[in-house]
Formats: C-alpha cells, sequence, structure tokens
C-alpha cells in the first residue's frame, strides 16, 4: 500500500508518496508548489477558495490519487500535555478525560 503526505505552510504545499519495493521503502513521488501570497499565514487558511483549487490543482497536476494521507500540522499550532490518571474503568477513563480537556482545549 502506497502512502502520501502533505506539508502545508505559509508559501508552499508539498506531497510525497512512498511505498514498497520488494522489501525496502522508496520514494515513489515528490512534488511542491508555491502558494499565492496570502491564502496561509500563520498556519491558518484565510481564503478557502483558493486554496482549495490550489490544493486540488497540485493533487490533480502531480497525479497524487492515494487513498492514505499523513497531513504535518504546523508545530506553532499543536500543543500537547501529559495527564496522568489513577485506575479507572473505560466508561470513568472516557469521563475524567473529557473533563480534563475541557479545561484547556477551545
Amino acid at each position: 500500500m502506497d502512502v502520501s503526505g502533505l506539508e502545508i505552510s505559509s508559501k508552499y504545499i508539498r506531497a510525497i508518496k512512498v511505498g514498497r519495493v520488494g522489501s525496502s521503502l522508496k520514494v515513489i513521488k515528490i512534488a511542491e508548489v508555491q502558494l499565492p501570497e496570502g491564502i496561509v499565514n500563520n498556519g491558518k487558511i484565510e481564503d478557502a477558495a483558493q486554496f482549495s483549487s490550489s490544493l486540488s490543482n497540485f493533487l490533480k497536476s502531480n497525479k497524487f490519487n492515494s487513498s492514505h494521507w499523513i497531513v504535518t500540522i504546523p508545530e506553532n499550532l499543536v500543543y500537547t500535555a501529559y495527564k496522568t490518571f489513577p485506575n479507572l474503568s473505560s466508561e470513568d477513563l472516557g469521563q475524567a478525560v473529557d473533563i480534563n480537556a475541557n479545561s484547556f482545549l477551545p
């Protein structure tokens, strides 16, 4: 099975497709396109219609047709937290996670 990766920044869309060739992984395809200024700023899509069009055209013109994708998220937009929970039942653990998540998620 081939897997493709997609990176979106304020300036570029980049994609890579990897797959098995024999017993090893090989890069099958790699491509990049520059985004027009103002479509994406600091990881936020500002012009959804133009971004969607740019992404669609990029994927079609480079013949990326994967059904499995890995998409990167800019590091400055990711929040991680380490929480320790006591030994709880699945139901109680789910509730504890929900309560804790509400304290730091928007």
